[in-house]
């Protein structure tokens, strides 16, 4: 009798456990309250970081306080965090450390490095919680961010950048050639614009196509560029490795260098990127495509604003009927871009004490409301990741921003985990040797071997210098530790020590300020 009371009992609790589980969930919509809601009469301040103060508010601040009267915002400025000669990462860590701010604006690399030191807060639960829409985000967008968090959302975005191939119709009309499309190839390109008479003055004549900055001296960056939008990289930092003499590299050199001959190429002229202009006008017609004289030129989002902007301000001088398709693929990757990059990312430090303010600010900037009301005006001049808010009203195929699949391949931030020395080093053998190709001194495949030599060398040298300094540290810190472990044997020191130890380790953070 008494286990079946005892059952009962244990019935009862069990069904009633269960309803109360199930009331929760529909309270949160089928989601687990991992969060709860701010008090009706609740105030709170949270710390994000940013720029600077002016400009946080003039883009986002004013526009969430107007919204979030009860949440104060400081801001917490991150042009003091990197000095010369640390390590970035560390300088982040250490910056976060000594200030605790409650949101972060992050980007794809350091936000990564973040996650696997377990110092942000996971988005996913919050945002199932809250029913947060990401249906009307831009897939591409969404990944980008899952993929520093192996699938995980650890922020989010409100705007992403990219960038196209910008066509003039009327010239191509004019001189009878097709119009160029989405996924044509660098080889297709370079076709088309090699189709577009090459006379006429320097002035005056019309150019098949124009790269920003190409030709403005010594064009090796273009170099590193291409080998970056095919997937390349010119080293393995894990293995301490420099590969650039290889078939990959030699058919990306050998376009560049195609490139840089073509007759059709507009090239910039370095003694002219800094001219005054006497007027806006002519501030706008220093631009060869907006001036009517190239025929395409790939560029970013900045250039449609131009653009748009050469239309109020010059009237009937601006004539260019333009349009854009998406940037030139390669053949092994045709549906795949390189350009396509979020550099604001919004995610929560992983200590906050102000979890929900610090989620209903990353909420707000990145909702359906802030992405219609900045639409007109993007904020940083990116386009806004609910895609639906893109400005278009002059019916211009700006899917080509967003049409292609970002690359997975991140070679910009390998790179990162360089010692900043041979960084320097590189890109002045790189540049070295590429004069000696344009110049006809040298091969393509023999420039490459040599680069590869050198920057070899140089990379070994860097390590080997990085190695010595760390081995340093650590002896400093091993003798220093010796000389304090005498008096721990006393039980009133090893509260002071530490502290000592702490007050120690934050006079230079407070000094480099």
């Amino acid at each position: 009798m008494k286990s079946i009371r005892k059952w009962r009992v244990q019935t009862v609790l069990l069904v009633t456990s269960l309803a109360m589980m199930l009331s929760a969930c529909a309270a949160t919509g089928g989601a687990e309250q991992v969060l709860p809601e701010m008090g009706k009469d609740e105030q709170a301040t949270i710390k994000v970081t940013y720029w600077d103060e002016e400009s946080f508010f003039r883009d986002l601040g004013n526009l969430f306080l107007v919204q979030h009267p009860n949440i104060d915002i400081e801001v917490v400025s991150t042009n003091r965090i990197y000095k010369e000669g640390k390590d970035p990462m560390e300088a982040m860590k250490e910056f976060i450390e000594e200030e605790q701010p409650d949101v972060l604006m992050l980007d794809t690399y350091n936000i990564k490095k973040l996650i696997d030191e377990g110092m942000l807060y996971p988005l996913d639960p919050v945002i199932a919680q809250d029913e947060f829409d990401l249906e009307g985000i831009l897939p591409a967008a969404i990944e980008a961010i899952r993929k520093s968090g192996d699938g995980k959302l650890y922020g989010l975005a409100p705007t992403f950048y990219s960038s196209a191939l910008y066509y003039n119709k009327s010239l191509f009309d004019k001189h009878g050639v097709p119009l160029p499309s989405d996924g044509m190839t660098w080889a297709e390109v370079l076709q088309l614009a090699e189709r577009f008479p090459k006379d006429g003055s320097e002035k005056d004549r019309i150019y098949g196509l124009e790269l920003p900055g190409f030709g403005g001296g010594n064009d090796s960056w273009r170099l590193m560029q291409m080998g970056a939008e095919r997937g390349l990289s010119y080293v393995d930092p894990s293995a301490g490795k420099v590969t650039l003499n290889t078939d990959s590299w030699k058919e990306a050199a050998n376009l560049v260098l195609k490139l840089s001959k073509s007759e059709a190429m507009f090239k910039h002229d370095p003694n002219k990127q800094s001219q005054q202009f006497k007027s806006h006008e002519d501030f706008l017609l220093r631009d060869p495509f907006i001036g009517g004289r190239v025929a395409m030129k790939i560029d970013g989002m900045h250039l449609m604003r131009e653009l748009r902007e050469a239309t109020d301000v010059l009237k009937e001088k601006f004539t260019v009927d333009w349009d854009i398709v998406t940037v030139p693929v390669h053949p092994e990757n045709p549906t795949v871009s390189s350009s396509f990059g979020i550099h604001q990312i919004y995610g929560i430090n992983a200590k906050s004490q102000n979890l929900r303010a610090a989620w209903e600010f990353v909420k707000y900037i990145n909702s359906d409301t802030m992405a219609r009301v900045t639409a007109r005006a993007p904020v940083w001049g990116g386009l806004p990741v609910r895609t639906e808010y893109i400005r278009n009203e002059e019916g211009k195929h700006l899917e080509a921003f967003y049409a292609l699949e970002p690359s997975t391949t991140d070679t910009y931030s390998a790179y990162r985990e360089l010692p900043q020395s041979f960084n320097q080093q590189f890109h002045g053998i790189v540049s070295k040797h590429w004069e000696n190709v344009v110049n006809e001194k040298v091969t393509v495949d023999e420039a490459l071997a040599s680069i590869e030599t050198e920057a070899q060398a140089a990379l070994d040298q860097a390590l080997e210098e990085e190695a010595a300094k760390k081995d340093g540290k650590a002896d400093e810190g091993g003798q220093a530790g010796g000389a304090e472990a005498e008096p721990e044997s006393s039980e009133d020191q090893p509260a002071a020590a530490e502290g000592d130890s702490a007050t120690t380790e934050a006079q230079p953070a407070a000094q480099s300020e």
